[in-house]
């Protein structure tokens, strides 16, 4: 596949009400820079030239702080990375092949190796590549479920998991690289949590 196939979505429509901030959760700076800043260099610093940004809860502030920098879909209202509808948003705007990297706005430290990662697996033969990281104190992130033969066959969020999906260390760091065609497939089955 060629390096001009590769887009990237980055999920940018939360509120970010954990902080108690009336500034966009994206826009707070890290080291004198947006965190949204980070997601879109990294993307553009692997060959995309306009990521697509999902904007929804302060999307005009996201949008003037990009100007020129990225694609918008507005996500209304935002339903959260878990039901897919983020990037449901985005659909209509994605290539028909190739592929995209799905990434959230306010995580400042993914590197381009983990990206370079992803696409390896998934150029290898992957439908689908995530990242996830074992923590010791998984508490508030979403967990791994893996199979018998180590396949990923869910990501349960914190607030869903059971007892048993608590225990589990392996958690989702909402970074992931797929193949268009089977993101298109996919997207009208995942269930939408009102």
């Amino acid at each position: 596949m060629k390096d001009k196939m590769e887009t990237a979505v980055i999920l940018a429509a939360g509120q970010g009400t954990r902080m108690k901030s009336k500034t966009h959760k994206v826009l707070h700076t890290v080291c004198g820079k947006a965190l949204i800043d980070y997601a879109v260099e990294l993307v553009q610093g692997v060959g995309v030239e306009k990521p697509i940004v999902v904007v929804g809860h302060g999307a005009e502030a996201v949008k003037d702080h990009l100007q020129g920098r990225a694609l918008f879909a507005q996500q209304d209202p935002a339903k959260g990375w878990g039901t897919g509808a983020a990037v449901r948003a985005a659909a209509q705007l994605l290539p028909e092949q190739g592929l995209a990297f799905l990434l959230v706005g306010d995580a400042p430290l993914f590197r381009a190796e983990s990206l370079a990662a992803l696409k390896q697996a998934v150029l290898e033969g992957a439908g689908c590549a995530a990242l996830t990281a074992v923590m010791d104190d998984p508490f508030g992130y979403g967990r791994i479920v893996k199979d018998d033969e180590g396949f990923v066959i869910d990501s349960v969020e914190e607030a869903e998991a059971t007892p048993e999906q608590k225990a589990i260390r392996e958690v989702n760091v909402s970074l992931y690289c797929v193949r268009l065609e089977l993101l298109r497939k996919v997207l009208p089955l995942l269930p939408l949590h009102e």
